[in-house]
């Protein structure tokens, strides 16, 4: 103490002094230095979050364009592939509906032509049919003027010897054949209508029935029905037959 008296120190003041001084100190440091330091701190680490969180949009940026690139990429190559399919979807469209329009055309033509062959034919046939009609017409009333001349009753017995010589050619007749339909277009005799019974019992061995009607459509000679047979021997099957195929029968 002596010493520090004899460089004109104050011990006590020293004390106060350096009492004071830590008593500032830890005030400065409690009060000041520490909330100081804290608001540095977090104010260096909001600093360093926003470096960090620009270096992050940085690098988000960076990402986002390439893939955003790489996206465009894609979307042009399935733009262009998808371009590519609608050409060549179109172009099998396109050959679909023409061959389908070349087959429409062609089944449209064929049934043009079937059409007008059909016409054609039923124009023909009915052109026959009158032709055959006015020829029956003409042909009756000739008969009709020839009714008792040689020359019909000749005929006649033409047709009555096909008609007779037909039946007895016919297979074996079975079951119960008893009854038959005679039409004529002339009215035959009664000798006529006998020979034809006897030609049907000779062939069935029994009597037959014969209902007889007269058809002048036929113009001359026979229809006979008779055990599932038709047998038809008369002037209109030849000229029917002639008309059709153009020679006699």
């Amino acid at each position: 103490m002596e010493v520090l008296g004899t460089l004109g120190i104050d011990f006590w003041s020293l004390i106060a002094q350096i009492i004071n001084f830590v008593l500032l100190l830890w005030i400065l440091t409690k009060f000041v230095y520490k909330p100081l330091m804290k608001l540095v701190d977090k104010e260096e680490k909001e600093k360093q979050k926003l470096v960090d969180d620009v270096k992050h949009l940085e690098e988000e940026k960076k990402k986002t364009i390439i893939e955003r690139d790489q996206t465009l990429t894609e979307a042009k190559k399935r733009s262009e592939h998808i371009l590519e399919e609608a050409e060549r979807v179109g172009e099998m469209v396109r050959l679909t509906i023409q061959k389908e329009t070349e087959d429409a055309k062609q089944v449209l033509l064929n049934q043009t032509s079937e059409q007008l062959k059909n016409e054609a034919e039923s124009a023909r046939d009915e052109e026959k049919q009158k032709l055959a009609s006015r020829v029956r017409q003409r042909l009756k009333e000739s008969f009709v003027k020839m009714a008792n001349t040689n020359s019909l009753k000749d005929l006649e017995r033409g047709y009555l010897e096909q008609l007779t010589h037909e039946i007895a050619s016919l297979p074996s007749i079975s079951g119960d054949a008893s009854h038959g339909v005679l039409e004529y277009g002339v009215a035959p005799d009664g000798a006529d209508i006998d020979r034809v019974k006897s030609t049907l019992h000779d062939k069935t061995g029994r009597e037959i029935s014969l209902e007889t009607k007269e058809k002048p459509d036929l113009i001359s000679g026979y229809r006979l029905e008779f055990a599932g047979y038709q047998l038809n021997h008369h002037l209109l099957e030849d000229i029917t037959y002639a008309i059709h195929h153009n020679e006699t029968p």
